[in-house]
């Protein structure tokens, strides 16, 4: 049997890109049995949702480690321009942040302590880095392709491109669908997610670049049925230890430290 290629749905203009087997990322407490991801209802302010959450539930994975971690990590990076506010204390001392660091951790016995700009070491004690495959087959929509931009832009005769103008934007493009105005990413997930394509199925997700660079990721949508399958399968639980690799690779290309000075 030949394998799926992507493609553009003829009754939707969605570009498509076939399930297959890369099993994705996904950094999550261990407390949580996987996959597990929100609850979305519209009692929730869509603001507070992720990038292509939907009513239900939806599950977030990643091509590689570092791409899943930097999508997680990303809070605890220092602003453009902003200094560690322990760097005047520090300078002052004559000792570098971590040297501070490591005697305020020492005499306070805070083992987990941290400044802006650091991992909090409970943060990797209470994850876990699973890697999460997609069971069966079916269609992923490749959401910065040209074609389902336009398609997006023109679906239901003009009504999202007049809900879009009521939004301030001009014309849908790659920023617009990767920005942080959930308001207008989540409405179109939802018109994805119920698009009827031309072999009678409905897409399984999204697939995007991360905002990160460097890798893809994925955001599955999961039954609205509890008792459902939820058409993921884990294939690999590891703990996040101090040295991880890609753990360091990500602290470094978001300037934070990773462990104690």
């Amino acid at each position: 049997m030949t394998a799926a290629e992507p493609r553009i749905c003829s009754a939707t203009g969605l570009r498509l890109v076939p399930v297959d087997q890369a099993a994705g990322f996904h950094v999550a407490k261990s407390r949580y049995a996987q996959p597990s991801a929100p609850w979305r209802t519209p009692d929730v302010h869509r603001q507070e949702w992720g990038r292509f959450d939907t009513l239900g539930r939806t599950y977030y994975v990643a091509e590689t480690a570092e791409c899943a971690y930097a999508e997680v990590l990303s809070q605890y990076k220092r602003k453009a321009g902003e200094v560690d506010p322990l760097a005047p204390i520090a300078a002052a001392l004559d000792l570098t942040v971590d040297q501070l660091l490591a005697q305020i951790s020492e005499d306070w016995g805070e083992e987990d302590y941290r400044a802006v700009g650091a991992i909090p070491a409970r943060w990797r004690s209470e994850r876990r880095m699973y890697q999460l495959a997609i069971e069966g087959d079916g269609w992923l929509v490749d959401v910065a392709h040209p074609a389902t931009i336009s398609a997006l832009e023109s679906a239901h005769d003009g009504v999202v491109s007049r809900f879009l103008a009521n939004q301030g934007i001009p014309a849908l493009n790659v920023s617009v669908l990767t920005s942080d105005n959930r308001y207008v990413t989540t409405m179109l997930a939802e018109i994805m997610r119920d698009a009827e394509l031309d072999d009678g199925t409905t897409p399984r997700g999204v697939h995007f670049g991360s905002k990160h660079g460097g890798a893809w990721c994925r955001a599955i949508w999961l039954p609205y049925q509890e008792e459902m399958p939820t058409g993921l399968a884990v294939v690999n639980t590891a703990r996040i230890d101090e040295d991880d690799p890609a753990l360091t690779t990500v602290a470094g290309w978001l300037h934070l430290r990773s462990h104690n000075g």
